[in-house]
């Protein structure tokens, strides 16, 4: 991600999700279907910059849930 794309995320979950306590609709990963998707808050880093790749690139790493 670049700086601007991490501070959209921040801002979504922070704003629309209400600190990552609300789920959205996202495509599952495996299956490409419609799902319903949680941050999976039991993780204490479910956000998390692992790598910077350049200056203005980074590795996001993030926990989710995917609702029944």
């Amino acid at each position: 991600m670049t700086p601007t794309q991490y501070n959209t995320l921040i801002d979504f979950y922070d704003n629309t999700l209400f600190g990552g306590s609300q789920p959205f609709d996202w495509v599952h990963p495996l299956t490409g279907a419609a799902a319903s998707i949680k941050f999976d808050l039991s993780v204490e880093d479910d956000i998390q910059i692992t790598d910077i790749i350049t200056p203005n690139k980074w590795r996001v790493d993030m926990a989710f849930e995917i609702l029944p």
